[in-house]
């Protein structure tokens, strides 16, 4: 009996112990960090710790099976967001966004893709970035830029300066460190930094780019021209170009008042017979006011002071010149006559009104208390001329003289295109070509819009032929190009033309010898020392 309490209690134990061996030994463990065997790996983003959680708390379900479907989500928006930083790099630094929203992001049913870089501060830019939404110019800018998207079959998108650079100084970073993020840099003046260093190609010698088209401006790129080569080029690739170009708007319902032709005025200027002396002495007489002349008074013209460089470019004058592939200041050119002609104006009759203010002058004339009025083109698009009846036209700022060859358009607000030097010759040739179908769609839809726009409804295709032919005179002196040598603008000033004094021993060289030479002289040694 005693034995066979021994064995009971033996079988006991041994049912006990067989009991805590079937039992499963991680039902009572609690799912942590320090017990990692139910945790997903590491490569899933740590965005998701609902769905980790959830992989910890169900035994049935093996590590294997609850890792494959979360792996592969999650490895997607981690590879998206790195690829794109690789191909632009220069955003990383900059607030404004890599595409810009207004273009759209590359079309994989395009055939290519080249990337624009863009200065934030330039019309171009402006236009791209309000979808066009912002006037005729602004509105064909974006829609020029869609058109030759679809022509040539690549996508063009847009990136940005670096931060506290210009597009110039960010291609020479990236340049540099051999990641570039742009094909084509889209530079505003001064571009002075165009042909040092050698970080763009020389345009004239590129596939894809016809530099003696039409729709290149031929007189700013002959000023862009240095030592035979053209790092950047301007023309209607930025419609900008033409709504900046300096016109006189002509009432001729006013100049009928005072026993003016208009239609001989059209004749002589397309016989180019329009020189400053003529132009004084159609204006001299329209006046209409008291002896005291105010500014409410009725004039013939009212002469902008403050816009020189548009007389020295009408002029056909240059303080800048080019010999043996340098920069030089070219004194033989410039003749005392052309400032002294325009000061003393005043003197020749009251309908002559210098310094009036540009504001004024601007709603006299949409008024119909000016005859003639000195503005940019796109004058006519941003006031209401309804008050004129579509009696009034637009002529050339005119030549100095009769021995001056043909007239000349002063333009200063538009785009320089450059190809750097370390894009390779593929992409090169891509971009030169659809910079080509960019200018090429705008001298042919985005032109003759323009021309309408700002010719009055009838005005004829005389009056139609001596604005377009303004336009094919476009034209930038040295001086504004390479706005950067020196303290140009200092000469250039208002006060500067006070301070000369008509029909004095003072003449026009010594001024510039006074004022110019020495703010310019070194800056140009400079600069010459450093093209390449």
């Amino acid at each position: 009996m005693r034995y066979l309490k021994r064995i009971v209690v033996a079988l006991l134990l041994a049912a006990v112990l067989l009991l805590a061996a079937c039992a499963d030994p991680a039902a009572p463990v609690p799912a942590g960090p320090e017990n990692n065997e139910g945790a997903v790996p590491s490569t899933v983003s740590a965005t998701e710790p609902e769905t980790d959680a959830a992989s910890l708390v169900i035994p049935e379900v093996s590590t294997e099976d609850t890792n494959l479907p979360e792996t592969e989500p999650a490895t997607e928006p981690v590879t998206e967001p790195v690829t794109e930083p690789e191909t632009d790099p220069v955003t990383e630094p900059v607030t404004e966004p890599v595409t810009d929203p207004g273009i759209g992001p590359f079309d994989p049913g395009l055939n290519g893709q080249i990337r624009l870089m863009l200065e934030g501060s330039i019309n171009y830019t402006k236009a791209l970035q309000s979808d066009g939404s912002s006037g005729l110019l602004s509105r064909e800018i974006y829609a020029g830029v869609r058109r030759a998207e679809a022509q040539s079959g690549t996508a063009v998108e847009l990136c940005y300066a670096a931060s506290g650079r210009n597009v110039i100084g960010t291609v020479r970073v990236e340049s540099i460190a051999g990641d570039l993020s742009a094909d084509i840099a889209v530079c505003g003046l001064p571009v002075e930094q165009l042909c040092i260093d050698g970080l763009f190609r020389d345009l004239k010698k590129q596939p894809g780019i016809d530099t003696g088209a039409p729709y290149w401006s031929a007189g700013i790129n002959s000023n862009l021209e240095i030592n035979g080569r053209l790092y950047g080029i301007a023309g209607e690739a930025d419609p900008s170009v033409l709504g900046y170009s300096r016109v006189i708007f002509f009432n001729e319902a006013l100049a009928t008042s005072y026993g003016i032709d208009p239609g001989a005025v059209y004749s002589q200027v397309r016989a180019g017979g329009f020189t400053m002396s003529r132009l004084i002495e159609l204006c001299r007489d329209v006046y209409s006011g008291s002896d005291w002349p105010t500014l409410d008074d009725t004039y013939g013209l009212g002469i902008d002071t403050t816009n020189v460089q548009a007389y020295y470019t009408s002029f056909a004058i240059d303080v800048i010149g080019n010999a043996d592939g340098k920069l030089e200041l070219v004194y033989s050119s410039i003749r005392s006559e052309a400032l002294s002609e325009m000061i003393s104006a005043v003197n020749r009759g009251k309908g002559v009104a210098v310094n009036l203010p540009v504001s004024k002058a601007r709603s006299k004339f949409a008024g119909g208390t000016l005859c003639m009025l000195m503005a940019h083109s796109g004058y006519a698009l941003e006031n209401d001329l309804s008050s004129l009846g579509g009696k009034y036209g637009v002529i050339p700022y005119p030549k100095l003289d009769d021995s001056q060859a043909q007239y000349a358009t002063y333009t200063a607000s538009y785009a320089v295109f450059a190809i750097p030097v370390a894009v390779t010759d593929d992409r090169a040739a891509l971009a030169a070509s659809v910079l080509g179908i960019m200018a090429a769609d705008s001298h042919s839809v985005t032109r003759p819009a323009f021309v309408s726009a700002v010719l009055p409804a009838g005005a004829g295709a005389d009056r139609a032929e001596i604005f377009e032919g303004i336009l094919d005179r476009l034209s930038t002196g040295r001086h504004v190009l390479y706005g950067g040598i020196g303290s140009s603008s200092n000469f250039y000033s208002d006060a500067a033309m006070k301070n000369y004094v008509p029909n004095s021993d003072s003449t026009f060289r010594d001024l510039i010898l006074s004022v110019y030479n020495k703010s310019i002289g070194k800056s140009l040694e400079q600069f010459n020392a450093s093209l390449y």
